[in-house]
């Protein structure tokens, strides 16, 4: 019994894995960061983006109510992201 347990926890870690894109089917890839696995989604309505979710590392974080504006000039999003403790530690 404890080998069929085994194998099914072995499966289930392997095999399924969460893959956050399938999670944002409807949603257009805003900006993206290669180099540190952070991407941002957003549905677009009449040249308007809405429902943000990033995905910062493998975990979705949403943001439903965070709709851009359209009363002034716009620009693309962009990603800047620079890990705090490191940096400390870099100057010190």
């Amino acid at each position: 019994m404890k080998r069929y347990i085994t194998f099914i926890m072995a499966f289930l870690l392997v095999i399924i894995h969460n893959n956050a894109r399938a999670e944002n089917e409807g949603y257009d890839i805003v900006a993206k960061s290669n180099k540190e696995n952070i991407t941002l989604y957003a549905k677009k309505m009449n040249d308007l983006y809405y429902d943000f979710k990033l995905d910062f590392k493998g975990e979705v974080y949403s943001r439903p109510f965070w709709i851009n504006v359209a009363n002034n000039i716009t620009y693309a999003p962009q990603i800047f992201y620079e890990d705090i403790k490191t940096f400390r530690s870099k100057n010190y």
